[in-house]
């Protein structure tokens, strides 16, 4: 671990491929960028074992994503950026709540065709 690296737990229903609970190492500044989706955990946390009441094992949404687990919110991001960001989205939902959030928000054809086209790469 670095000094700008600290630990965090995935607070949003999915940071890159990691899953809801579980707890990374990310830079401050990445940490910084998402406060609805990662939330800073000592380093105490990272050694606490697993019990039966991790509730890790439910971030597949079995109450369903909303527009509100989205960090950074789609219409804060530019295009180019919003591209960047779906090219590590592998959850299938979570691209269609990114897609809805577009759609309601800045509606751009561009951003809704970047997260089409990597739908239809998901889904082959």
């Amino acid at each position: 671990m670095t000094d700008n690296t600290v630990y965090a737990r995935v607070a949003g229903s999915q940071f890159g491929m990691h899953q809801r609970g579980e707890i990374i190492e990310v830079d401050e500044s990445t940490l910084s960028k998402h406060p609805n989706t990662l939330e800073k955990v000592d380093q105490a946390a990272t050694e606490a074992p697993a019990t039966d009441d991790d509730d890790s094992e439910d971030a597949g949404g079995e109450d369903g994503l909303t527009v509100d687990d989205i960090d950074p919110h789609p219409a804060d991001l530019k295009v180019s950026q919003l591209e960047e960001r779906l090219e590590n989205v592998t959850d299938v939902e979570m691209l269609e709540t990114i897609l809805e959030a577009e759609k309601t928000a800045e509606d751009r054809t561009t951003a809704k065709d970047a997260v089409k086209a990597r739908l239809n790469e998901l889904e082959g």
